[in-house]
């Protein structure tokens, strides 16, 4: 409707924003901040190593990268490549 010219949001939200409004919305490609997606536990959580071991075999079999595609659309440019185990996972 012409209401909004601008909004300023997270990049996963915006580009899953635009994956469901491509015809209405697009992004530009400044990025004004950047910061890292985690994920928090308490020390010694059981929880940490499940986790760390379901998101690491989503990325190997392609089901994080479908889910993206759908929920997303195909332009969704985060690669999750520098997810880590985490400060805990040696403990």
């Amino acid at each position: 409707t012409g209401d909004v010219c601008a909004v300023i949001m997270d990049d996963v939200a915006g580009q899953g924003y635009q994956g469901e409004n491509a015809a209405q919305v697009s992004m530009i490609d400044e990025v004004l901040q950047a910061d890292p997606l985690g994920f928090a536990f308490t020390e010694g959580s059981d929880l940490v190593a499940p986790f760390n071991a379901a998101i690491q075999s989503m990325k190997a079999d392609g089901t994080l990268a479908a889910l993206n595609a759908k929920y997303f659309g195909t332009a969704f440019t985060i690669t999750y490549d520098d997810i880590g185990d985490g400060v805990y996972a040696n403990n």
